[in-house]
Formats: structure tokens, sequence, C-alpha cells
């Protein structure tokens, strides 16, 4: 009896140890899952800083897109974790915060080379990492968010140095000149200065020798516009040339509808919409400028536009100053702000720079 009674409390201590191990593997399992979620998340969260006036070189994309290459075979990636971090045995009994941290500082190991790249060596030497047509569109975008500081002074208008735009840019000492060398291409006035931070390039335009006087009396014409009707108001021209009122990221759409229109990639059907050519969808717009306004301020129209950024970008230089030069000389139509935006196109696209 004593026996049978002895081997009942043996079953039983038995399977409630059993149900503690099974109730431990599972809460472990979602202890890993949780981590993999706060992996996820942290992963798509970790994207490049970016704002009006700082360009990331790489975007999220391009950055995996250089992960999934360099990392061809997971399991490999896994059994170095194990061996070096994590053995096996110690999962289920290491604190879960612990294991966290060895991941994250093991995939920080990982990718170490990638974190030390200075800017040189993304946009110069990184093939890789960003291709050298990709590095000059950068390096453009660059060079248009380097917002105008003007600097005031009395002057003359007729004088020879009036407006004269100046570019500087900050990279580190270490290759400066081709560094330089390749922005030329972009802004033949640019000068270089040395900066302590390998990881950032930065740039600023000045407008020098602006007359103080000539902002007071711009105002005042406009005022004298204004008080016209409005009809005749608007045949008159604006003071302030175009260029110098809209944004940075207006006139980039608008160079991009005018080259996919130039090219044709867009077609007008002549009721008002404009329709990417075989492509996902149709903008509606009175006019190439109103669609460019559409994709710097409509959220819904940004899939269309980055559909059209990426065709336009297979195309060379080549192929755009040709279809350029051909929409200068048989489009009837063209506003003053966009010939002087075709004008600089053409310039930017030249075969010979």
């Amino acid at each position: 009896m004593l026996d049978k009674r002895l081997g009942v409390e043996v079953d039983r201590s038995k399977t409630e140890l059993s149900m503690k191990n099974v109730n431990d593997l599972n809460n472990r399992l979602a202890d890993l899952e949780s981590t993999l979620l706060m992996t996820k998340s942290r992963h798509k969260s970790a994207l490049p800083a970016s704002s009006y006036m700082r360009r990331p070189v790489l975007s999220g994309e391009q950055i995996d897109q250089f992960y999934q290459k360099d990392v061809t075979h997971i399991e490999t990636e896994s059994q170095t974790f194990i061996q070096e971090h994590v053995p096996r045995s110690q999962v289920r009994r290491i604190a879960i915060e612990d294991f966290a941290q060895s991941l994250l500082g093991f995939a920080n190991s990982r990718f170490k080379s990638v974190s030390s790249l200075s800017i040189e060596d993304v946009l110069l030497r990184s093939p890789g990492l960003i291709p050298g047509d990709q590095a000059s569109l950068t390096l453009e975008e660059l060079e248009r968010a380097a917002t105008p500081l003007v600097l005031l002074s009395e002057m003359d208008l007729n004088d020879d140095i009036f407006a004269q735009k100046d570019l500087t840019i900050w990279a580190q000492a270490t290759d400066s000149a081709e560094l330089l060398q390749r922005y030329r291409k972009v802004n033949s006035t640019t000068s270089i200065r040395p900066s302590d931070n390998k990881h950032s390039l930065r740039a600023l335009t000045r407008c020098l020798n602006f007359p103080a006087f000539y902002l007071s009396q711009i105002e005042f014409y406009r005022s004298c516009y204004d008080r016209l009707h409005e009809k005749e108001a608007a045949t008159l021209p604006d003071l302030i040339p175009d260029e110098l009122t809209v944004s940075g990221d207006f006139r980039r759409a608008y160079e991009y509808v005018v080259i996919a229109v130039a090219i044709g990639l867009i077609s007008n059907n002549g009721d008002g919409v404009y329709q990417l050519v075989n492509g996902i969808g149709s903008i509606v717009g009175s006019s190439r400028r109103q669609v460019a306004e559409k994709f710097v301020a409509d959220y819904s129209s940004q899939k269309l536009y980055g559909e059209m950024v990426k065709r336009v970008a297979a195309y060379d230089s080549e192929q755009i100053y040709s279809a350029l030069t051909t929409f200068i000389q048989t489009a009837s139509d063209l506003e003053p702000f966009e010939q002087e935006v075709l004008v600089t196109l053409s310039q930017r696209y030249h075969p010979l720079r």
C-alpha cells in the first residue's frame, strides 16, 4: 500500500515538474517572440535623419539591400551567434534582457565596418552601397537644398558683382580634392573647407552683394500691382522671379515632371489629367506646375511620384538632354519659369559635362 502511495506521489511530482517545464518553455518562447517584435520595430523606425536642409546619403532601403547582399546565409550567422555569444543551453537560463542585448551587440559588430565609413567612402568608393549616378543625384539634391543666404549691401544694380552666388561645402581634409571635383560637376562655383566630421557633407549657398534698397522697391511695386483689378494684375509679370520664391522640394518635383513629359513618361490626355505611361495611375492637374504642386503636398500622389522618379533615373544623361532639347523647340505653352528650368536642366544633363 505504501509503495503504491509513493508511486502516485512520484508520478504527481513528475507531472508537476513536466507542467512547470512546459510553462517555462512557453514563457521563454513568448519572451523570444517579444524580442523579435521589438527588433523588427527598431529596424522599421531606424531611418536616416532627414529634413528639408538635411538629406541622407543612403536611404533605409539602400542600407537594407546592402545588408541582404552581405548576409547571404542567415544560418551561418545564427550559428556564429550561438557559438560566440549565447549557447543553446543558456537560452532558457539567461535573462531575456541580457539575451536582447547580446543580440543587439552581435548585430552592431557584424556591420561595424559600414558605420565607420566616411562621406567620401560612401560617395566615391562604395559602388556596392550607392551607384555613381545615384551619388551624383544626391549631390544635386544637396546643392538644391543649400538655401541661399542673402548678403545685403549698399551698391548699384549695374555693378558686375550684383547678386553673385557662391557655394561652399565642408568635408574632411582627406580626399577633399576628389570630392570637390565631383561636386563642381553640379555647381562650378563650389569651394571647399575642412570639417572635423567625416560622416557628413554640408553645403551653403550665399547670394552676395544684394542691394538692400532693392527689396523695398520690390514690395512697393508689388503693392501697386495689388491695387489694380485682379484680372489686370494677373497679366502682369511677378517682380520677384519664381526661382527665388519656390521651395527646393517644389523645384525638384517640377524638374522631374518636366523631364518626364519631355521623354514621354507622362502624357496629357487633353482634359486636365496627366497619365504615367504604362504606369500605376494618373493625377489631375490643369498644368505641369499644378502637377508638381500635388506631388509635393498631396500624400496620395507620393506612390505615383516615386514611380516617376524611379523611371527618370533609368535614363542616361544623353537621352534626357536630347529629349529636353526637342521639348524646348516644340512646346508652345512654356511659362517663363518653365523655360528657366528647362535651360538649367539642359546645362545639367549636357553630354559634355
